[in-house]
């Protein structure tokens, strides 16, 4: 239902029903647009009309104006549930550790580069008001993300072959792997990450 000109969208928003229900992962980081067929899909009034939503949360969102964002948010708080790990899964108590590792050359050179970029982009834009386009926002700031796992991630160069070990964080987590498979602990490590490509290396 991303696009409203699409068959499937004119289809789904012209059923009739006496209750609706959306499942959905994050549309909001795709943008609001998305969030907004799924509104009218449920029909929560007046945020159906265009002029509406544009007027009070679109535009502002885009410009950053914390009227806008804290009008979405009281919506979303209205219309939503989040569905938690802690319901599904029955978990320890998470531990966290940060560690801090250096990316290898040439590839810090390029984060700095890319990281730069991005920050007088956004930040130019949030400064003058001018508003910037969320979709665009989260797509770079993910691309920087991705880069600090393996730069194959977001290199465009079919041809060129990489290895694991030109990523700091996959060779930091192959050390960690071993020390824990020698110490003799009866259980189980369990690798997560949100790009799939990241965990096939």
């Amino acid at each position: 239902m991303k696009d409203p000109k699409t068959n499937r969208s004119i289809v789904l928003l012209g059923l009739k029903a006496q209750r609706r229900l959306c499942l959905t992962g994050t549309p909001l980081q795709n943008s609001l647009g998305d969030l907004h067929n799924l509104i009218r899909f449920l029909r929560i009034e007046p945020w159906t009309n265009n002029s509406i939503w544009k007027q009070c949360v679109e535009v502002p969102v885009q410009r950053c104006d914390p009227r806008g964002i804290l009008t979405l948010q009281t919506i979303m708080k209205g219309i939503s549930m989040r569905r938690l790990k802690t319901t599904v899964l029955d978990l320890p108590e998470k531990v966290e550790s940060v560690i801090n590792l250096e990316l290898k050359a040439p590839w810090d050179q390029l984060y700095k580069k890319n990281h730069e970029q991005f920050s007088i982009q956004f930040g130019k834009n949030r400064a003058t008001g001018n508003g910037w386009n969320s979709a665009e926002f989260f797509g770079d700031l993910v691309d920087l993300r991705q880069l600090c796992n393996h730069p194959a991630l977001v290199m465009d160069d079919p041809g060129t072959k990489y290895s694991w070990t030109e990523s700091s964080k996959i060779v930091n987590l192959v050390q960690d792997l071993k020390v824990f498979l020698r110490s003799g602990i009866n259980g189980r490590a369990v690798i997560f990450s949100e790009f799939k490509r990241f965990l096939e290396m």
